[in-house]
Formats: C-alpha cells, structure tokens, sequence
C-alpha cells in the first residue's frame, strides 16, 4: 500500500478503519498490509501543515490584524493583515522580513499573506511625513533662519525661525500666512519655533517702520 503527500499536507499515518489487518509499518508511506480475518479497510491519514506567520511594524503604525504574533496559519490558506498609520506617518508597503510568504497587496494596509514554505514574518512599513515650510519677512527685516527657504520639515518637529529687524524698524510678531496645522511656540518673540502637521506652510515675520 502506498500513499502520496498532497502539496501542503504531512503525512500522519495509516490506521485500520475496519475489519482486521497487521500493517507492517504505519508511519511509513508505504509499506504492507496483511489479511487473515476477511475483507478490511485502511487509510492513509494526512494533516494540512501549520506555519507560524510574525507581523510586526516599524515606528508610525501599529498592527490590528492579526490581533497577536506569532499567530499559527494553515498551508496555502490566506491570512488577513491590516495595519494602521499613526497620525504624520505614511504606510510605504508590507515586506517580507524571513521566510517565504506571498502578500496579495503589498501597498494596501489591509490585505492577505500566504505561507507555503514554513515560517515566516512580514512588516508594515511607515515613514514620518515631511513638509515644506515657507519663511518670509515684511519690508524692515530679514530671516536668518532657516539658512534657506522653503525649507523640509518633518512632522510634528519644531523648527526654529529667526528674524532681524533693519534699523529703523520694529518687529510685530510672526503670522501664519498659508497652511494649517501651524503652531507658533512664541509669535512675540524675533526667534523661535513652528512645528508643522498639517501639510505644507508658509510662515511671515512683520515688521514696522
């Protein structure tokens, strides 16, 4: 008696389902089976392979599906990860970290990986935002920084901005000119710092004469 191992599958061994038979190694996909008490029946057993699937996220997410890790997942059977990007992150994709595992939609947060080959650990990747940060200055004044604008920022970051007045004139305070999510630390004051989380900005020192 022989038996063959589907793709996926271990085989488990052969057990008598009826009547009466001496098989001469069970654990063995093939091997003999011998009659002496009339008509019987075996079978060859097989059980679909487990693998363990890790999903894990880099800094500016956090995974929600599965709801743990490692998590035990059938041969070929898809498997639903989802995560979700914290507020000034943006997803850029699942990879696969170890193993051997097919993701359906690698650029969507929620999708499908499948393990056919054994363990395995894939990972959400997120990077922190960036804007772009506009510095000017009204007629009486010049900005000293940042060095150069506009300017990248990174979300949620303060950056620090400073104006001069030119002889003669008297600075007024810094005003948000586009842009949201905008927050001055200290509007009064000729430096400080602008943190940006909302997009990109432009920022203004107001002067005088």
């Amino acid at each position: 008696i022989t038996a063959a191992a589907t793709a996926g599958y271990t085989f488990m061994g052969w057990t008598v389902v009826t009547g009466t038979a001496s098989i001469a190694t069970p654990s063995a996909l093939s091997t003999t089976a011998t009659l002496t008490s009339g008509n019987a029946e075996v079978r060859a057993s097989f059980a679909l392979n487990t693998h363990q699937l890790t999903v894990t996220s880099t800094a500016g997410g956090t995974i929600t599906a599965p709801p743990s890790s490692p998590v035990t997942v059938a041969d070929g059977v898809p498997t639903t990860i989802t995560a979700v990007a914290t507020a000034g992150y943006t997803f850029t994709g699942w990879t696969v970290v170890t193993g051997i595992a097919s993701i359906a939609a690698p650029s969507s947060l929620s999708t499908t990986v499948t393990l056919t080959s054994g363990d395995a650990a894939v990972r959400a990747n997120f990077t922190l935002n960036t804007y772009q940060l506009t510095v000017t200055s009204t007629a009486g004044g010049t900005i000293t920084a940042p060095a150069s604008s506009p300017v990248t920022v990174n979300h949620g970051v303060a950056t620090t901005i400073t104006a001069v007045a030119t002889a003669g004139y008297t600075f007024t305070g810094w005003t948000v000119v586009s842009g949201s999510g905008v927050s001055i630390a200290t509007p009064s004051a000729l430096s400080t710092t602008v943190t940006l989380t909302g997009g990109d900005a432009g920022v203004r020192a107001n002067f005088i004469l």
